[in-house]
Protein backbone atom coordinates (compact mmCIF):
# COMPACT_ATOMS: atom_id res chain seq x y z
CA UNK A 1 0.00 0.00 0.00
CA UNK A 2 1.45 3.28 -0.93
CA UNK A 3 0.47 6.52 1.34
CA UNK A 4 -1.78 8.27 -1.24
CA UNK A 5 -4.01 4.81 -0.45
CA UNK A 6 -3.39 4.99 3.36
CA UNK A 7 -4.41 8.66 3.27
CA UNK A 8 -7.79 8.44 1.26
CA UNK A 9 -8.76 5.07 3.69
CA UNK A 10 -8.38 7.16 6.75
CA UNK A 11 -9.85 10.09 4.78
CA UNK A 12 -12.95 7.90 3.94
CA UNK A 13 -13.04 5.92 7.57
CA UNK A 14 -13.15 9.65 9.56
CA UNK A 15 -16.23 10.82 7.01
CA UNK A 16 -17.96 7.90 7.77
CA UNK A 17 -17.84 8.54 11.89
CA UNK A 18 -18.23 12.27 10.56
CA UNK A 19 -22.10 10.99 8.72
CA UNK A 20 -22.97 8.27 11.45
CA UNK A 21 -22.61 11.50 13.91
CA UNK A 22 -25.02 13.56 11.42
CA UNK A 23 -27.76 10.86 11.78
CA UNK A 24 -27.44 10.33 15.49
CA UNK A 25 -27.82 14.48 15.43
CA UNK A 26 -30.98 14.46 13.25
CA UNK A 27 -32.16 11.58 14.86
CA UNK A 28 -31.81 13.56 18.01
CA UNK A 29 -33.84 16.85 16.23
CA UNK A 30 -36.40 14.99 14.89
CA UNK A 31 -36.91 13.21 18.42
CA UNK A 32 -36.87 16.96 20.35
CA UNK A 33 -39.47 18.02 17.48
CA UNK A 34 -41.74 15.01 18.37
CA UNK A 35 -41.13 15.27 21.77
CA UNK A 36 -42.11 19.27 21.49
CA UNK A 37 -45.13 18.35 19.78
CA UNK A 38 -46.33 16.15 22.01
CA UNK A 39 -45.71 18.52 24.88
CA UNK A 40 -47.70 20.80 22.84
CA UNK A 41 -51.03 18.72 22.32
CA UNK A 42 -50.65 17.57 26.16
CA UNK A 43 -50.74 21.48 26.90
CA UNK A 44 -53.31 22.49 24.60
CA UNK A 45 -55.56 18.88 25.99
CA UNK A 46 -55.27 20.30 29.45
CA UNK A 47 -56.11 23.89 28.53
CA UNK A 48 -59.51 22.08 26.81
CA UNK A 49 -60.03 20.69 29.99
CA UNK A 50 -59.77 23.88 32.08
CA UNK A 51 -62.08 25.85 29.99
CA UNK A 52 -59.24 26.93 26.96
CA UNK A 53 -58.00 29.72 28.54
CA UNK A 54 -54.73 30.91 26.82
CA UNK A 55 -51.64 31.80 28.83
CA UNK A 56 -49.64 34.68 27.36
CA UNK A 57 -46.39 33.26 28.73
CA UNK A 58 -47.36 29.29 27.24
CA UNK A 59 -47.62 27.64 24.56
CA UNK A 60 -50.36 25.39 23.02
CA UNK A 61 -51.99 23.67 20.02
CA UNK A 62 -56.05 24.08 19.75
CA UNK A 63 -57.79 21.47 17.07
CA UNK A 64 -62.37 21.06 17.02
CA UNK A 65 -64.44 19.84 14.78
CA UNK A 66 -67.08 22.72 16.01
CA UNK A 67 -66.43 26.93 14.92
CA UNK A 68 -69.12 29.11 15.13
CA UNK A 69 -69.46 32.29 12.95
CA UNK A 70 -67.82 34.32 15.92
CA UNK A 71 -64.83 32.28 15.40
CA UNK A 72 -65.10 32.93 11.74
CA UNK A 73 -65.72 36.18 12.11
CA UNK A 74 -68.45 36.87 9.67
CA UNK A 75 -72.28 36.19 10.10
CA UNK A 76 -74.35 33.02 8.91
CA UNK A 77 -76.33 33.84 5.34
CA UNK A 78 -79.70 33.87 6.59
CA UNK A 79 -81.41 30.39 5.80
CA UNK A 80 -77.87 28.54 5.07
CA UNK A 81 -77.62 25.05 7.06
CA UNK A 82 -74.74 22.91 8.01
CA UNK A 83 -73.17 21.23 4.78
CA UNK A 84 -72.22 17.49 5.12
CA UNK A 85 -70.73 15.74 2.29
CA UNK A 86 -71.12 12.47 4.08
CA UNK A 87 -72.67 11.64 7.68
CA UNK A 88 -69.37 11.40 9.76
CA UNK A 89 -68.26 15.04 8.40
CA UNK A 90 -67.90 18.09 10.44
CA UNK A 91 -69.63 20.79 8.70
CA UNK A 92 -66.93 23.20 10.88
CA UNK A 93 -63.66 23.16 12.20
CA UNK A 94 -61.20 25.15 14.38
CA UNK A 95 -57.31 24.71 14.56
CA UNK A 96 -54.70 26.46 16.05
CA UNK A 97 -51.23 26.69 17.73
CA UNK A 98 -50.06 29.95 19.85
CA UNK A 99 -46.98 30.64 21.86
CA UNK A 100 -45.42 33.55 23.55
CA UNK A 101 -44.63 36.14 20.82
CA UNK A 102 -47.35 33.88 17.81
CA UNK A 103 -49.76 32.32 16.93
CA UNK A 104 -52.47 31.16 14.41
CA UNK A 105 -55.65 30.10 13.92
CA UNK A 106 -58.00 29.26 11.01
CA UNK A 107 -62.05 29.06 11.86
CA UNK A 108 -63.83 27.30 9.14
CA UNK A 109 -67.76 26.65 8.59
CA UNK A 110 -69.44 24.93 5.52
CA UNK A 111 -72.77 26.01 4.86
CA UNK A 112 -74.77 25.69 1.57
CA UNK A 113 -78.27 27.37 0.94
CA UNK A 114 -80.88 27.27 -2.04
CA UNK A 115 -80.27 30.81 -3.07
CA UNK A 116 -78.20 32.08 -5.75
CA UNK A 117 -74.16 32.63 -5.46
CA UNK A 118 -74.32 36.06 -6.66
CA UNK A 119 -76.90 37.14 -3.61
CA UNK A 120 -74.55 34.97 -1.37
CA UNK A 121 -71.40 36.92 -2.62
CA UNK A 122 -72.97 40.14 -2.02
CA UNK A 123 -74.15 39.44 1.54
CA UNK A 124 -70.08 38.15 2.28
CA UNK A 125 -68.87 41.48 0.54
CA UNK A 126 -70.45 43.26 2.99
CA UNK A 127 -69.83 41.44 5.68
CA UNK A 128 -66.62 41.56 5.13
CA UNK A 129 -65.95 45.15 4.22
CA UNK A 130 -65.64 45.45 7.76
CA UNK A 131 -62.09 44.57 7.61
CA UNK A 132 -60.90 46.55 4.68
CA UNK A 133 -61.29 46.30 0.83
CA UNK A 134 -62.90 43.56 -0.62
CA UNK A 135 -61.59 41.80 -3.84
CA UNK A 136 -63.35 40.00 -6.19
CA UNK A 137 -60.56 37.44 -7.78
CA UNK A 138 -63.12 35.40 -10.03
CA UNK A 139 -63.38 38.76 -12.39
CA UNK A 140 -60.59 39.35 -14.75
Amino acid sequence: MNKKNVWNQKRHGTRRGVNVFARFRRFGIFCGVLGGLALLVASAASADASGGAQDKDGAGVTFSKQATSKEVGLPVYTGAKPHKDEKEDSPSVQMGIWGSSFGFKLAVMKLESNDAPDKIAEFYKKALAKYGTVSNCSEP
